[in-house]
């Protein structure tokens, strides 16, 4: 009985399913058009900051970050590392 259902649903799904062509694009929602944003590198970084390939802004220090952030409203996130990166067993 499983099986009859299961090759009665496997031929009827291609009727229902609407049928999109190659050619036709799907259309690109809000959270795509922010990942196309977020991927568009091309910007200049201002005051003095650095990218690194990324649309995060880099500063030397944590107080000219806060300058930045108080100047454009934004919170500022300071990640400390430390550790021995010469050698890959040590951090």
């Amino acid at each position: 009985m499983r099986r009859w259902f299961l090759a009665a649903a496997l031929a009827v799904a291609p009727l229902l399913l609407p049928a999109v062509s190659p050619a036709q694009a799907p259309k690109k929602g809000p959270l795509d058009r922010l990942v196309d944003k977020a991927t568009d590198k091309d910007e200049p970084c201002k005051d003095g900051c650095s990218r690194h390939g990324t649309k995060v802004d880099f500063y030397k220090t944590p107080s000219d970050a806060a300058d930045a952030a108080r100047k454009g409203e934004k919170l500022v996130l300071v990640l400390h590392v430390s550790g021995h990166f010469e050698d890959p067993t040590f951090t």
